[in-house]
């Protein structure tokens, strides 16, 4: 949602607590240790699909999470900003 694009495997009352949940985060932080081991190491191999090219166009958000939790402060400050910034479009666009 962060990154503009709908929950896939998502149902409405699991996407509406979601929704609600990112309106009230407001510090960067917080949205962090919320997704704290959320990711596990995979390897992909590039090809046309249509969807590695879905998976691409979303990796800044997900990029600005992993530096938000990293143990060098200047990566943390840069993955903190992003998602500030990523937390006020998505409440602009939803409204509070």
């Amino acid at each position: 949602m962060l990154s503009s694009a709908a929950p896939l495997g998502l149902g409405d009352t699991q996407t509406y607590r979601l929704r609600a949940t990112l309106r009230g985060i407001t510090d960067p932080t917080e949205l962090a240790v919320r997704l704290r081991d959320r990711a596990t190491v995979t390897r992909w191999s590039g090809h046309r699909s249509d969807f590695i090219k879905h998976r691409a166009a979303f990796n800044g958000t997900l990029a600005a999470v992993d530096a938000a939790t990293s143990l060098d402060p200047r990566e943390r400050g840069v993955g903190a900003q992003v998602l500030i910034r990523r937390l006020e479009l998505f409440r602009e666009n939803v409204g509070t």
